[in-house]
């Protein structure tokens, strides 16, 4: 077996950082990116300590070699970007063949054309050098950086003549930019004003053929302009010709990997490193790849690789291409740590989660299994150990009852005073119900009777409306607030302890393995994890425009209801793995005791749907 191979440049060019001569000021803060980055290496690169477990297990054949394709201002040989994370990657996957594609003599030349060497000339050079490297000939799986992924892409769409497994798309923008790095147009007049302006001329020919960044810009107030004279994007994105070719190269991929950083402040809107971009006429408002010409008329064989469990969406908090040694081991090697035996087969991200194999199977509302149609405006679900379903209405302002197939048993309420309810939960054969004014009422589950208030507030009609309440393990009830606390009492109406100053608006709260406190907030549209003590230990972003229901599973995988749309699953540590479509705005779900049925609540289409798992 022929493991000798450690991997090299493209070229001798010798590591040694230095400055480009151009653009010194946006090349240099990509340089110090790049660098604070590969200080978080630094401790795990020397010895074997590095090497991942997985590598260990893979002797006895050969792995599928690595190409990287590096980012802009960047080179084959300089240590603080794509070289620095080729060591790392050598090092946890000892003889790991690992080529970086470049172009020049010298590492200064390389950095000099990723901004001026023609986009469409650098991918037809990248496909006759990977194609005459013998070590490639059985395929690769290939890396991008930045402007990297979407040469990437490129090149599997256009050069018939090398065989890709696994596309990594680090910040890739794929639907192009909008915006200058560092200055965000969304937020500052100037910057809009600064876009504005560099969109002027950027797609005449001498700039699309001589400045790399314009071939991938994309005005939304000018889409006309972008789709017919833009000489790189609009072509690889099948924007006005469509090239069957492109479509069944890039669909005959293994896994399609894309990485978007929340923090990134290099690449506008973020959004495009999954496919998104702002919608047409505006530089504001975004939409998702599923909302997408290039999703919904399948033009890149997209919806082939979601279908399939091949195309992948990973969220990292940090910015731009800033990858942790821990990060880049769990979420990443899994595509690259692959031998040509297993290089077909779809990658599980997360191999300690159950999120991809228990929900990805659920696609959209089709696949559901009951839909409950006699409840108007169902909002809060709770589903009891014994399979019973208790659902909220906000119609009737009364608790519907049913089976564990969904057929009707009844119902409680409306309270004597006609006080709006505002959310459910449950402990042993108790139902509580939080109402408009901050009370909770108490419910026996088993006939339904209504059993009185264990918790009046002092404040009345005038105190703060409370958004939903949740009980732990413990019988603690949890009330969340609309300013930034959380309340719990006890089930005999004692009020014990106040989270306050949390620094955000809680609504739905779960509890996690650790017995942590999960909620969303509807604000920053993020789950937010505290300790008991009310300490922010971790901060998950959803991208979802209302996020309300929350539902996490014994292996801390989450979901999250839209209200505006759909369901969001994510895996225990925040990535997003899975998206459940078709519905018009989702309040609650909740899945059984048995873990055998998904519950979920569409609020704007009265309707309850029961999914089977």
């Amino acid at each position: 077996m022929q493991r000798s191979y450690h991997g090299s440049p493209t070229h001798a060019c010798k590591l040694h950082p230095s400055p480009l001569q151009i653009n010194e000021i946006m090349y240099s803060l990509l340089s110090l990116l790049s660098s604070l980055s590969l200080l978080l290496f630094l401790p795990w690169t020397n010895g074997v300590e590095g090497q991942s477990k997985e590598s260990l297990e893979e002797e006895e054949e050969d792995l599928v070699p690595l190409v990287i394709w590096p980012g802009m201002g960047d080179s084959c040989c300089y240590v603080f970007g794509a070289a620095g994370y080729k060591g790392v990657i050598e090092r946890m996957l000892p003889g790991l063949y690992v080529k970086i594609i470049s172009f020049g003599q010298t590492a200064q030349e390389d950095s000099y054309n990723s901004f001026f060497l023609n986009s469409n000339k650098q991918v037809e050079l990248a496909c006759d050098l990977l194609s005459s490297d013998e070590m490639l000939a059985n395929g690769f799986n290939a890396m991008g950086f930045s402007q990297g992924s979407q040469f990437l892409r490129a090149l599997i769409q256009r050069c018939g003549r090398i065989k890709v497994y696994n596309l990594i798309s680090v910040a890739g923008q794929h639907q192009g930019v909008y915006g200058f790095p560092f200055c965000l147009g969304e937020t500052s007049w100037f910057c809009d004003l600064f876009r504005q302006f560099l969109s002027i001329g950027v797609y005449l020919t001498i700039f699309q053929d001589n400045i790399v960044q314009a071939s991938y810009w994309h005005d939304p107030h000018d889409e006309e302009s972008y789709q017919l004279d833009s000489l790189f994007l609009s072509d690889i994105n099948q924007e006005v010709v469509f090239n069957p070719a492109y479509k069944e190269r890039l669909s005959s991929i293994s896994n399609f990997l894309l990485i978007k950083f929340e923090t990134d402040m290099m690449v506008q809107p973020r959004e495009t490193q999954w496919f998104g971009f702002y919608k047409p006429g505006q530089a504001v408002e975004t939409y998702s790849l599923f909302e997408s010409r290039i999703f919904t008329k399948d033009l890149l064989g997209l919806q082939y690789l979601n279908g399939s469990g091949r195309l992948h969406f990973l969220s990292s908090p940090n910015g731009h291409t800033l990858l942790t040694y821990e990060w880049l081991d769990s979420y990443i090697l899994p595509f690259v740590n692959t031998t040509f035996s297993k290089s077909h087969l779809p990658v599980n991200i997360s191999p300690h989660s159950t999120s991809t194999s228990t929900y990805s199977s659920i696609k959209s509302t089709t696949n559901s299994n009951k839909v409950i149609t006699n409840v108007q405006r169902p909002t809060s679900i709770h589903v009891t150990s014994d399979g019973h379903v208790f659902v909220l209405s906000r119609h009737d302002n009364a608790i519907h009852r049913f089976d564990s197939n969904g057929e009707p048993l009844g119902h409680l309420g409306p309270l004597p005073n006609k006080r709006e309810l505002r959310g459910i939960a449950a402990y042993d054969n108790t139902l509580y119900a939080v109402d408009e004014e901050s009370n909770i009422h108490a419910y026996a589950m088993n006939d339904g009777q209504y059993t009185g208030i264990i918790y009046r507030t002092m404040g009345g009609s005038n105190s703060t409306s409370l958004q939903c309440i949740s009980i732990d393990n413990d019988g603690l009830i949890y009330i969340s607030e609309s300013r930034e606390s959380i309340h719990v009492i006890s089930r005999d109406g004692s009020s014990l302890k106040n989270l306050s100053n949390i620094g955000t608006h809680p609504h739905k709260i779960v509890f996690d393995s650790d017995g942590h406190i999960r909620f969303t907030n509807e604000k920053d549209k993020s789950i937010y994890v505290l300790s008991k003590t009310g300490r922010l230990l971790h901060k998950y972003p959803t991208h979802l425009s209302y996020p309300s229901g929350l539902f996490v599973d014994s292996n801390d995988n989450m979901m999250v209801a839209d209200r505006e749309g759909g369901v969001r699953v994510f895996n225990e540590k925040g990535f997003h793995i899975h998206d459940i479509g078709g519905f018009e705005g989702c309040e609650d779900m909740k899945v059984s005791a048995s873990g055998a049925e998904l519950w979920v609540s569409d609020t704007k289409a009265d309707r309850i749907y029961m999914f089977k798992l």
